[in-house]
């Protein structure tokens, strides 16, 4: 998720009906109080908030997230103590992150990843800036195809070997320049001279010089 660069993430639940991410504010400096703009580092405690999120795969997502409670040093402010809010996540008194909007991806990749046991999605990424505006329960091209024909703009999209995927890209974004990535280029050569070698095993005895 984009908007989770402030803070550290320990663990990511997706066995149940909702993802539960639970992480912890990075911030270690001290905080402008908002009641009087003093400066403090005096924290009181810490709290967790559960906080709403874009959903993932057609499921819902909270994040539960560490705060700090910070003292204001300030005995005159009538604040006494407050609470730490991480920019682009964090607003008060709200129960959902502050959700960036996402632009469509000029430059689109997709792969699969392994969500929980022999359940798989699919990950579609902005090229260019690295973050995944979704995220699927499922690697079917149906479901791929749809999406870029929602979120019109796509101009190249870079994928592995699949057939799914390569059906999925050239329904749903047909003017598309599609490119295999590197790493599965790399990764199907070897496999490719295998499959080229094998029915020549029986012609490498004859080839080798005579002892």
């Amino acid at each position: 998720m984009p908007h989770l660069a402030g803070v550290l993430v320990f663990s990511a639940d997706t066995s149940g009906a909702v993802v539960v991410i639970e992480a912890c504010a990075r911030s270690r400096v001290p905080v402008v109080c908002r009641g009087c703009g003093v400066l403090t580092g005096w924290i009181y405690s810490r709290y967790v908030r559960h906080l709403a999120d874009a959903a993932l795969g057609g499921r819902p997502v909270r994040i539960d997230l560490s705060v700090r409670r910070l003292y204001c040093e300030n005995p005159s402010c009538p604040k006494v103590t407050f609470a730490e809010q991480v920019p682009g996540l964090t607003a008060r008194y709200q129960r959902r992150t502050a959700l960036p909007q996402l632009a469509t991806p000029r430059m689109l990749g997709v792969d699969d990843l392994a969500l929980y046991g022999d359940t798989y999605g699919t990950l579609p990424v902005d090229a260019t800036t690295r973050l995944p505006p979704t995220l699927w329960e499922s690697r079917h091209a149906e479901q791929l195809s749809r999406w870029p024909l929602t979120h019109p703009g796509v101009k190249s999209a870079c994928r592995d070997g699949s057939l799914t995927y390569r059906e999925g890209i050239a329904d749903g974004a047909p003017d598309a320049v599609r490119v295999s990535d590197r790493f599965h280029l790399w990764q199907g050569l070897p496999r490719r001279v295998q499959d080229r070698r094998r029915p020549r095993r029986g012609c490498l005895p004859a080839a080798l010089p005579a002892p």
